[in-house]
């Protein structure tokens, strides 16, 4: 059993200081930590929320007037803090949980019937006023100066369309992303469907070049121009990249660009970034992999394991082993592919379900 004794000041106002004091049933023994999940990155224990803490977090929606943090600290307080709750699933673990479920309740709002109002009394209409907001502050920041503009470009018809940059952005992408001599890939990736009314928002990202990472010993990740967006064809794309050309005429000359592979997102690029080769992030490829060997039949983890060493290397301690990914050419790769051919077919034949026509090495191929 734990108990807490706090002291109280003359007037009955707790001090700052809590004692805790464990009562054992049998012998005094050490009180364990909680420990990490399986997949944890930290050695941080892992704590989960209760569904009536979370249902309080998704109520501060409906709050207008108050900050992230102020939500947050009236909610821990209702739950009892530190000196009254019975447990510590009973608090909120940080901002983290707060945002986590706004954007849940948000999403449950959006998915709700056009004409029903939300809890707070407000109709859809509040998207509509955001937005008119949006267009206000936009005229605002041209109007003050360029260097001040971070919302570039704003519609609503026939879609909503909004690019959100600052010119530090910008002229980062500008420096680290066009030079010969040392760059970094110009990553885009789409995220769908984050919002109501279908909006979805695309993230750019590049390597600061000039910092480095003391964890990893590589430029860090930063953030760089925003898009928020409707429709996902290349025209939206093109749209996109050509507001980042007008901007800065010289990112016409970005040489690397990593995605997700999507073609509507490559050919809307295409357009205004011609001097750039497309790359795929290892991550959507790999995924993209697993699935594809799942819908084959072949679903134990290490017979996937297996071809997916092959086609991007392993790494055991220090040592990496490469393989396919890091060829230095083209030659190279399709020498390496064709020796490979044999042995996949195979290997499919013996673990794969047949249903497809197209092998996995033809399949690849194409992907590649």
């Amino acid at each position: 059993m734990r108990s807490l004794i706090f002291a109280i000041d003359s007037c009955g106002n707790s001090l700052q200081y809590v004692f805790v004091q464990y009562l054992f049933s049998g012998t005094e023994h050490e009180v364990k930590r909680v420990l990490p999940h399986g997949n944890a990155k930290s050695k941080s224990s892992y704590r989960r929320v209760l569904p009536s803490t979370i249902e309080k977090l998704k109520k501060t929606v409906y709050e207008k007037g108050k900050t992230a943090k102020e939500s947050l600290d009236e909610v821990y307080c209702m739950s009892g803090d530190v000196t009254m709750a019975r447990s510590l699933s009973e608090l909120p673990r940080g901002p983290g949980d707060m945002y986590n479920a706004r954007h849940s309740a948000k999403q449950s709002r959006g998915n709700s019937s056009p004409n029903e109002k939300s809890e707070g009394g407000e109709s859809s209409q509040v998207s509509l006023d955001n937005i008119w907001t949006l267009l206000e502050r936009a005229k605002r920041e041209e109007e003050q100066s360029k260097d001040s503009i971070f919302i570039h470009e704003c519609s609503i018809h026939p879609d909503l369309f909004v690019v959100l940059a600052t010119d530090q952005q910008l002229q980062e992408l500008q420096l680290f992303c066009t030079s010969p001599i040392e760059f970094s890939v110009l990553g885009i990736d789409p995220t769908f469907n984050i919002f109501d009314r279908n909006i979805s928002l695309t993230v750019s990202t590049y390597r600061n070049l000039k910092l480095v990472n003391p964890k990893t010993g590589k430029p860090p990740v930063f953030v760089g121009p925003l898009l928020m967006h409707q429709r996902k064809d290349w025209k939206t794309f093109s749209k996109f990249a050509h507001s980042l050309t007008m901007a800065k005429p010289k990112l016409e000359g970005v040489l690397a660009c990593g995605t997700d592979g999507g073609k509507a997102l490559i050919d809307g690029f295409k357009r205004h970034m011609r001097f750039a080769i497309f790359l795929r992030f290892f991550l959507h490829f790999k995924d993209n992999i697993k699935r594809e060997l799942t819908d084959r039949g072949i679903l134990l983890v290490m017979q996937k394991k297996q071809f997916i060493s092959e086609i991007f290397g392993t790494q055991e301690g220090s040592v990496k082993y490469y393989d396919l990914v890091d060829c230095n050419s083209e030659n190279e790769f399709d020498s390496k592919l064709d020796m490979l051919k044999q042995e996949w077919e195979e290997r499919e034949a013996t673990h794969g379900s047949k249903l497809k026509k197209q092998t996995f090495f033809e399949w690849f191929q194409c992907e590649k």
